[in-house]
């Protein structure tokens, strides 16, 4: 038996119980749309200890529950994004895994419907990029996991983890009852954690910034082209490169004071 089942799409209302989807040994949580379609699921055995961090937070389909047996700690996220959902979906997800706390993130896994096919032809795969870039992740799933009705082949149902060390398999299985989608069956590796220090990276987040103003910054002052000599325990120091003081001078105008964890 699996130690947690992860549904999108589940179509689910709040007219149905959850005595009617109840699975023995398993808890459940969910986050219904109440409208057509959508909806997110998570199935939790009851040998592991969970917490919810989120869910359905910035109107996204999406729960984030932390694990959690025999010292074994992972985050896990299930996400659905419509079809229809503008790039600035990613950002919005981007601000809301940042509310999280940076120490969930050293065994992260966010999976799910992203209804953008893992290809760089996509038009939306840049935004995706940045988004793994962001959270240092490493898609896995290497195989088409949908199919339209004329056969094209796609990638949309995609695992995302932080660190491919825990990883041990992720394959596509047969489709559960009528679904349209295959299913994905990922295998980690329980160890230990602990030894592990969290820490704080930062990304800069270079398509919000102010290229115009930096231009002026970088071009127009002598004062960030040729810093002076400047002394650093007693010993003079050569000045920055051109390049390093260029990039010093960017990053000050593109920062915009988020850190992510890495």
């Amino acid at each position: 038996h699996p130690d947690i089942v992860c549904l999108v799409e589940t179509w689910l209302s709040v007219d149905i119980l959850d005595s009617e989807v109840f699975i023995p040994n398993y808890s459940v949580v969910r986050l219904d749309r109440n409208r057509h379609g959508g909806g997110v699921l998570v199935y939790v055995h009851s040998s592991i200890t969970y917490n919810v961090l989120l869910c359905g937070h910035a109107n996204l389909e999406l729960i984030v529950v932390s694990l959690l047996r025999n010292n074994f700690k992972l985050c896990l996220s299930v996400f659905y994004r419509p079809p229809s959902s503008p790039s600035s979906i990613f950002d919005t997800l981007c601000d809301t895994l940042l509310s999280i706390d940076h120490a969930y993130f050293s065994n992260f896994v966010i999976l799910g419907d992203f209804n953008v096919n893992f290809e760089p032809s996509h038009h939306l795969y840049s935004h995706l990029s940045d988004f793994m870039t962001s959270f240092s992740l490493t898609q896995v799933v290497d195989s088409p996991t949908h199919f339209s009705p004329s056969g094209q082949p796609s990638r949309i149902d995609l695992v995302f983890v932080s660190n491919l060390n825990c990883l041990s398999t992720c394959s596509v299985i047969p489709q559960l009852a009528n679904s349209d989608h295959l299913g994905l069956l990922v295998n980690l590796k329980h160890h230990s954690t602990s030894s592990i220090p969290p820490y704080r990276r930062c990304v800069w987040r270079y398509h919000h910034a102010d290229f115009e103003r930096a231009s002026c910054v970088m071009w127009n002052s002598k004062r960030c082209l040729i810093p002076p000599t400047f002394k650093l325990a007693g010993h003079a120091s050569k000045p920055p490169s051109l390049t390093s003081w260029s990039n010093a001078s960017l990053g000050l105008y593109c920062q915009t004071g988020k850190t992510y964890p890495g």
